[in-house]
Protein backbone atom coordinates (compact mmCIF):
# COMPACT_ATOMS: atom_id res chain seq x y z
CA UNK A 1 0.00 0.00 0.00
CA UNK A 2 1.44 3.39 -0.98
CA UNK A 3 1.98 6.13 1.61
CA UNK A 4 -0.34 9.16 1.64
CA UNK A 5 0.93 12.21 -0.21
CA UNK A 6 2.03 14.99 2.13
CA UNK A 7 1.51 18.51 0.80
CA UNK A 8 3.36 21.29 2.68
CA UNK A 9 1.42 24.41 3.57
CA UNK A 10 3.33 26.66 1.11
CA UNK A 11 2.11 24.54 -1.82
CA UNK A 12 -1.47 25.38 -0.92
CA UNK A 13 -0.97 29.14 -1.25
CA UNK A 14 -3.36 30.51 -3.83
CA UNK A 15 -5.16 27.16 -3.96
CA UNK A 16 -6.56 26.90 -0.44
CA UNK A 17 -7.66 30.05 1.38
CA UNK A 18 -5.98 30.66 4.73
CA UNK A 19 -9.38 30.53 6.39
CA UNK A 20 -9.72 26.95 5.11
CA UNK A 21 -6.45 25.80 6.66
CA UNK A 22 -6.27 24.31 10.13
CA UNK A 23 -3.66 25.67 12.51
CA UNK A 24 -0.30 23.87 12.59
CA UNK A 25 -1.09 23.30 16.27
CA UNK A 26 -4.72 22.36 15.74
CA UNK A 27 -6.49 21.03 18.82
CA UNK A 28 -7.59 17.40 18.72
CA UNK A 29 -11.24 16.75 17.82
CA UNK A 30 -12.15 20.44 17.66
CA UNK A 31 -15.30 21.34 15.73
CA UNK A 32 -13.53 24.57 14.76
CA UNK A 33 -11.35 22.52 12.40
CA UNK A 34 -14.26 20.86 10.60
CA UNK A 35 -13.72 20.89 6.83
CA UNK A 36 -10.29 22.50 7.01
CA UNK A 37 -7.04 21.31 5.43
CA UNK A 38 -4.44 20.01 7.90
CA UNK A 39 -1.11 21.86 7.77
CA UNK A 40 2.07 19.89 8.35
CA UNK A 41 4.28 21.03 11.21
CA UNK A 42 7.82 22.43 10.80
CA UNK A 43 9.19 18.87 10.58
CA UNK A 44 6.85 18.09 7.68
CA UNK A 45 4.70 15.79 9.81
CA UNK A 46 1.04 15.77 10.72
CA UNK A 47 0.82 17.48 14.14
CA UNK A 48 1.23 14.82 16.79
CA UNK A 49 -1.72 16.05 18.83
CA UNK A 50 -4.00 15.08 15.93
CA UNK A 51 -2.71 11.49 15.96
CA UNK A 52 -1.49 11.06 19.53
CA UNK A 53 -1.08 7.28 19.76
CA UNK A 54 -0.79 5.84 23.26
CA UNK A 55 0.71 2.40 23.97
CA UNK A 56 1.77 2.02 27.58
CA UNK A 57 2.29 -0.85 30.01
CA UNK A 58 2.89 -1.22 33.73
CA UNK A 59 3.69 -4.29 35.83
CA UNK A 60 3.33 -5.14 39.50
CA UNK A 61 6.93 -4.88 40.65
CA UNK A 62 6.69 -7.04 43.81
CA UNK A 63 4.37 -9.64 45.30
CA UNK A 64 1.21 -8.27 46.95
CA UNK A 65 -0.64 -10.24 49.61
CA UNK A 66 -4.33 -10.81 48.89
CA UNK A 67 -6.57 -10.30 51.92
CA UNK A 68 -10.25 -10.55 52.76
CA UNK A 69 -10.65 -6.79 52.22
CA UNK A 70 -10.79 -5.20 48.78
CA UNK A 71 -7.61 -3.17 48.25
CA UNK A 72 -6.11 -1.23 45.36
CA UNK A 73 -3.10 -2.64 43.54
CA UNK A 74 -0.55 0.12 43.96
CA UNK A 75 3.02 -1.10 43.42
CA UNK A 76 3.35 -0.46 39.67
CA UNK A 77 6.33 0.30 37.48
CA UNK A 78 6.46 1.13 33.78
CA UNK A 79 7.97 -1.79 31.83
CA UNK A 80 11.65 -1.34 31.09
CA UNK A 81 13.14 -4.75 30.26
CA UNK A 82 15.27 -5.21 27.14
CA UNK A 83 13.07 -5.00 24.07
CA UNK A 84 10.10 -3.46 25.84
CA UNK A 85 8.91 0.03 25.03
CA UNK A 86 6.09 2.55 25.11
CA UNK A 87 5.00 5.61 23.15
CA UNK A 88 6.15 9.07 24.22
CA UNK A 89 2.56 9.93 25.09
CA UNK A 90 2.12 7.98 28.32
CA UNK A 91 -0.27 7.20 31.13
CA UNK A 92 0.37 8.55 34.62
CA UNK A 93 -0.12 6.57 37.82
CA UNK A 94 -0.49 7.59 41.45
CA UNK A 95 -1.28 5.18 44.31
CA UNK A 96 -2.69 2.69 41.81
CA UNK A 97 -4.95 5.18 39.99
CA UNK A 98 -4.23 5.56 36.27
CA UNK A 99 -4.83 8.85 34.43
CA UNK A 100 -4.93 9.26 30.64
CA UNK A 101 -2.82 11.69 28.57
CA UNK A 102 -5.55 12.58 26.06
CA UNK A 103 -9.19 11.97 25.35
CA UNK A 104 -10.21 9.02 23.21
CA UNK A 105 -11.33 5.41 23.30
CA UNK A 106 -8.82 3.17 25.08
CA UNK A 107 -8.42 -0.59 25.24
CA UNK A 108 -7.45 -1.52 28.82
CA UNK A 109 -6.08 -5.05 29.33
CA UNK A 110 -5.06 -6.44 32.72
CA UNK A 111 -3.39 -9.82 33.24
CA UNK A 112 -2.99 -11.23 36.75
CA UNK A 113 -1.06 -14.16 38.17
CA UNK A 114 -1.84 -15.23 41.75
CA UNK A 115 -0.52 -18.10 43.84
CA UNK A 116 -1.15 -20.13 46.96
CA UNK A 117 1.24 -19.20 49.78
CA UNK A 118 -0.06 -20.71 53.00
CA UNK A 119 -3.66 -21.89 52.51
CA UNK A 120 -6.27 -22.95 49.99
CA UNK A 121 -8.51 -20.04 48.99
CA UNK A 122 -11.85 -20.62 47.29
CA UNK A 123 -12.60 -17.12 45.94
CA UNK A 124 -10.14 -14.55 44.61
CA UNK A 125 -11.61 -11.60 42.73
CA UNK A 126 -9.83 -9.05 40.54
CA UNK A 127 -11.79 -5.93 39.61
CA UNK A 128 -11.22 -3.15 37.10
CA UNK A 129 -12.93 -0.03 38.38
CA UNK A 130 -13.49 3.19 36.43
CA UNK A 131 -14.48 6.69 37.46
CA UNK A 132 -15.61 9.87 35.74
CA UNK A 133 -15.16 12.08 38.82
CA UNK A 134 -11.58 11.36 39.98
CA UNK A 135 -12.82 8.44 42.12
CA UNK A 136 -15.25 10.37 44.23
CA UNK A 137 -17.46 7.55 42.95
CA UNK A 138 -16.65 4.58 40.74
CA UNK A 139 -18.19 1.82 38.66
CA UNK A 140 -17.21 -1.85 38.44
CA UNK A 141 -16.31 -2.35 34.78
CA UNK A 142 -14.95 -5.92 34.72
CA UNK A 143 -14.56 -8.68 37.29
CA UNK A 144 -12.72 -12.02 37.09
CA UNK A 145 -11.06 -14.42 39.46
CA UNK A 146 -10.44 -17.96 40.54
CA UNK A 147 -9.24 -20.18 43.37
CA UNK A 148 -5.96 -21.79 44.39
CA UNK A 149 -5.27 -25.08 46.14
CA UNK A 150 -2.35 -27.35 46.81
CA UNK A 151 -2.99 -29.15 43.52
CA UNK A 152 -3.58 -25.92 41.58
CA UNK A 153 -1.18 -23.50 43.26
CA UNK A 154 -1.18 -20.76 40.60
CA UNK A 155 -3.97 -19.27 38.49
CA UNK A 156 -4.31 -16.54 35.87
CA UNK A 157 -7.16 -14.07 35.38
CA UNK A 158 -7.62 -11.39 32.68
CA UNK A 159 -9.67 -8.19 32.74
CA UNK A 160 -10.38 -6.39 29.44
CA UNK A 161 -12.57 -3.41 28.66
CA UNK A 162 -12.92 -0.37 26.42
CA UNK A 163 -12.86 2.93 28.34
CA UNK A 164 -14.07 6.20 26.80
CA UNK A 165 -12.03 9.12 28.10
CA UNK A 166 -13.76 12.47 27.62
CA UNK A 167 -12.15 14.35 30.54
CA UNK A 168 -8.50 13.64 31.34
CA UNK A 169 -8.81 15.30 34.75
CA UNK A 170 -11.59 13.03 35.98
CA UNK A 171 -11.79 9.84 33.87
CA UNK A 172 -9.53 7.27 35.56
CA UNK A 173 -9.20 3.55 36.24
CA UNK A 174 -7.68 1.27 38.88
CA UNK A 175 -7.41 -2.43 39.71
CA UNK A 176 -8.47 -3.95 43.04
CA UNK A 177 -8.14 -7.43 44.52
CA UNK A 178 -9.98 -9.33 47.26
CA UNK A 179 -10.30 -12.92 48.51
CA UNK A 180 -12.57 -14.74 50.93
CA UNK A 181 -9.56 -15.59 53.13
CA UNK A 182 -5.84 -14.91 53.46
CA UNK A 183 -3.16 -17.23 52.17
CA UNK A 184 -2.47 -16.10 48.59
CA UNK A 185 -0.46 -13.45 46.78
CA UNK A 186 -0.50 -11.55 43.49
CA UNK A 187 2.73 -12.35 41.69
CA UNK A 188 4.94 -9.38 40.89
CA UNK A 189 8.43 -8.82 39.51
CA UNK A 190 10.62 -5.86 38.60
CA UNK A 191 12.34 -7.90 35.88
CA UNK A 192 9.50 -9.55 33.94
CA UNK A 193 5.75 -9.22 33.39
CA UNK A 194 3.76 -11.45 35.75
CA UNK A 195 0.85 -9.22 36.76
CA UNK A 196 0.57 -6.28 34.36
CA UNK A 197 -1.74 -3.77 32.68
CA UNK A 198 -1.68 -2.47 29.10
CA UNK A 199 -3.25 0.70 27.67
CA UNK A 200 -3.85 1.28 23.94
CA UNK A 201 -5.53 4.38 22.55
CA UNK A 202 -7.72 3.11 19.73
CA UNK A 203 -9.19 6.32 18.37
CA UNK A 204 -10.24 9.83 19.24
CA UNK A 205 -13.82 10.50 20.33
Amino acid sequence: MSSPTKVPANMTSGVVKNTDKASKTASFASSANSGKVIQLDTAGKIPGNLLNPVADQFRLDSDQAITASEVDITSWERVDSTGQGTTSSQMSQSSGVFSFPSTGLYLVMFHSSFSRVSANVDVIELRLRGSTDDFSTNALLVEAGGAVTGSTPTELAPLVTLFDVTDISNDKVKITVQADATGTTLNGSSATNKTYITFLRITGT
